[in-house]
């Protein structure tokens, strides 16, 4: 079976400006997931979602793969299923289950994302 980690990131947080790239122990908050998420012995793949080139330039930083949201799919209440949608419409592999991997969980390792998949 192929797992696919999907990390959304937008850019326009209102509670705490910029926080996926706010740093947490001098590493931007994105990290922590994008670092669980290379570690992950289970993971077939996973991408960033974001509509901000500011995480995309972090991000880029950690070698990891990404999509450009639309700015439909980055308002305020735009639930996670289009976003979800819109990443895997552009992909060009199929994958048999999602992993959604939201940035602000920072104390999540690589061990709890292969649990979850075992």
């Amino acid at each position: 079976m192929k797992f696919l980690g999907i990390i959304p990131a937008r850019g326009g947080s209102k509670g705490v400006k910029k926080k996926n790239i706010r740093l947490v122990n001098n590493k931007p908050l994105i990290g922590y997931t994008i670092e669980a998420a290379q570690k992950s012995k289970l993971l077939t793949n996973f991408l960033v979602t974001t509509d901000s080139d500011e995480i995309i330039e972090v991000v880029k930083k950690y070698n990891c793969n990404f999509q450009k949201r639309t700015s439909e799919n980055a308002q305020d209440k735009t639930p996670i299923e289009p976003v979800l949608f819109e990443v895997l419409d552009n992909l060009e592999e199929n994958y048999d289950i999602i992993i959604l991997l939201q940035p602000t969980a920072p104390a999540r390792t690589a061990k709890d994302i292969d649990n979850v998949i075992q």
